[in-house]
């Protein structure tokens, strides 16, 4: 477990190894969240589109 302070503008930094082990680069894209009484961060695809590749394509009939 990490502790982290919080700055007057409101950021936190993720350490570095916890940024290592996630692959988490400059310009990352992350989405955080509210449950409970906690916040949760999770990583976004970096390639959104690529991500969401043939989520809708049609499953074929079954013969």
């Amino acid at each position: 477990m990490a502790i982290v302070t919080v700055t007057p503008k409101g950021q936190v930094m993720i350490p570095a190894p916890l940024r290592k082990q996630l692959g988490i680069k400059p310009g990352r894209k992350v989405s955080v969240e509210v449950e409970d009484d906690h916040l949760l961060i999770r990583l976004l695809p970096e390639d959104p589109v690529g991500a969401l590749y043939g989520v809708l394509r049609r499953r074929e009939a079954k013969e």
